[in-house]
C-alpha cells in the first residue's frame, strides 16, 4: 500500500515502534552469562540478582522465555519525566504536556504493558 506524499517522508507508526525498542532497560536476571557482543554495544554480565542494562528487545525476547524480571523504568511512572531522547519538553508529564509527548514513550510503555499483562 502506497503512502500519500503528504505523509511518505514522516515517520510511520511501525518505525517508531522499533525505534522504541532500542531503548535500554534494567532487568534482573535469572541466569548466569558472560558479556554479550551484539551490533548495538556489549551488554552484561548477567549475575542474579545483580542488575543489567539491556535493550528493550531483549529484555523483551528474555522475559517471554521466562529468564529474567523487567525492573519497570521510571518514566514508566505518571508525572515522571521521559528519558532524554524522548525528552523534547522539560516538564514532568500531565495532562497538559501528554498531548506534545512524542510518540515513542507510548509505544514503549504500551509494549512493557502487553508483556507482562502476558506474563501473569
Amino acid at each position: 500500500m502506497a503512502l500519500p506524499p503528504a505523509l511518505q517522508s514522516s515517520t510511520t507508526p511501525y518505525e517508531l515502534e522499533f525505534m522504541a525498542m532500542e531503548d535500554v532497560l534494567e532487568i534482573v536476571p535469572l541466569f548466569s552469562m558472560d558479556r554479550i557482543r551484539l551490533l548495538t554495544g556489549v551488554f552484561g554480565p548477567f549475575r542474579p540478582p545483580a542488575k543489567a542494562k539491556i535493550p528493550m528487545w531483549m529484555a523483551m525476547d528474555l522475559k517471554s522465555r521466562r529468564k529474567c524480571h523487567i525492573v519497570p523504568p521510571d518514566w514508566l511512572t505518571l508525572g515522571k519525566t521521559p528519558p532524554k531522547s524522548y525528552q523534547r519538553y522539560p516538564e514532568p508529564l500531565s495532562l497538559k504536556s501528554i498531548l506534545r509527548t512524542p510518540t515513542g514513550v507510548f509505544e514503549g510503555g504500551n509494549k512493557l504493558r502487553v508483556l507482562q499483562r502476558a506474563s501473569l
